[in-house]
């Protein structure tokens, strides 16, 4: 009787996590709502082979424990890339336990699930392993597409820039996209893979542009933004003005009015900004222009006081002068306390203002 409830709870659970479509095949992902591309053995070649795009697809059994509990993760970086998929790269599935799909898993070698493999775009079935990659871990999915995105040659005239931003000038940023109103520039560690992903984030946008750069790639930048490397990733707004110089400063969240949770993680807080900003673009760039007002002015009352100072030296400087070759000169003998005094007036200044 213990045995029977056993099983009967695990039919249950593997039952009740599946779906089925509208042909009656089962499924663990539905299309409209997981943001997940539903492959078969009638359209896995014409879709992905040929593409302008890359694919990451997993290869399940819907009956699977593993490819069930699994199921969730997949769905999670679908909705996480969702912008990606527009252009670059789409997540898919094919279940393996369908039995419409028996050769296509059999072709692929399929001997264990859930089975990842990423293809690349105009993929070719003929070649080795039928031009796909075997992905083993599971772990960070987002570093393994941008990892796999970072080795496709030659890249596709669609998809966005992923090499690093070398250019010393501000106005090559929108080259690629004139149109472009905003520029968004990521300096970060070589390692960061934080601006790869900002640039998929926004590949389906074509009023602003993002790249990524490094201390490695653009030293000169670095250096004139006074970037300290201790607190990258640093992100700067450039704005599309007229003439080869650029409005720039950096983005922070001043700049828009929405509060950002804490909590999040630098990739997601830059995304949330930027959509932001985008979003009420006329009264935040009202904000970054007082911005850019204030610290002019803080800048020019440096100066003035600068300035103020210098004059004040001229004005010493003119006034010893006059004492030292003037008013000393016309003393015929300089002794006893004139000569004591004058020694100490003259260490003074040596000690004050030399």
């Amino acid at each position: 009787m213990f045995l029977g409830h056993i099983f009967v709870f695990l039919y249950l659970r593997t039952t009740l996590a599946v779906n089925q479509l509208s042909d009656g095949s089962p499924s663990l992902y539905l299309p409209t709502t997981d943001n997940i591309e539903l492959l078969n053995s009638q359209n896995i070649k014409s879709l992905v082979y040929g593409s302008k795009k890359a694919w990451f697809v997993e290869f399940y059994s819907h009956w699977c424990g593993a490819c069930q509990r699994f199921a969730a993760h997949w769905k999670d970086l679908a909705k996480k890339t969702k912008p990606w998929h527009s252009k670059v790269i789409n997540i898919a599935a094919i279940n393996c336990a369908d039995p419409k799909n028996d050769k296509i898993c059999m072709e692929f070698n399929i001997e264990y699930y859930p089975t990842l493999r990423m293809f690349p775009p105009n993929a070719d079935f003929q070649n080795p392993e039928h031009d796909s990659k075997l992905v083993n871990n599971r772990d960070d999915l987002e570093s393994r597409i941008v990892e796999f995105l970072d080795q496709i040659n030659p890249v596709p005239s669609e998809w966005p820039i992923f090499k690093d931003y070398t250019s010393k000038r501000l106005d090559t940023l929108f080259l690629d996209n004139k149109n472009a109103k905003h520029g968004f520039l990521v300096f970060e560690d070589k390692s960061s893979i934080m601006g790869k992903q900002l640039i998929l984030d926004f590949s389906d946008r074509t009023d602003l542009v993002i790249r990524r750069t490094t201390i490695e790639s653009n030293s000169y930048l670095m250096e004139k933004f006074k970037i300290n490397q201790r607190k990258l990733p640093v992100v700067y707004l450039i704005f599309n003005s007229k003439g080869s110089v650029k409005k720039h400063w950096e983005f922070k969240e001043n700049l828009v009015e929405k509060q950002i949770d804490a909590g999040l993680d630098k990739r997601m807080k830059y995304k949330i900004l930027i959509e932001e900003f985008k979003k009420n673009k006329n009264q935040n760039e009202e904000l970054a222009l007082e911005e850019e007002s204030i610290k002019n002015d803080e800048n020019s009352l440096d100066k003035n006081i600068y300035s103020q100072y210098k004059v004040y030296m001229q004005d010493l400087e003119s006034g010893l002068n006059m004492i030292m070759r003037f008013e000393v000169a016309r003393t015929k003998l300089i002794a006893g306390e004139k000569i004591d005094a004058l020694k100490k007036w003259i260490k003074t200044l040596l000690k004050f203002i030399y």
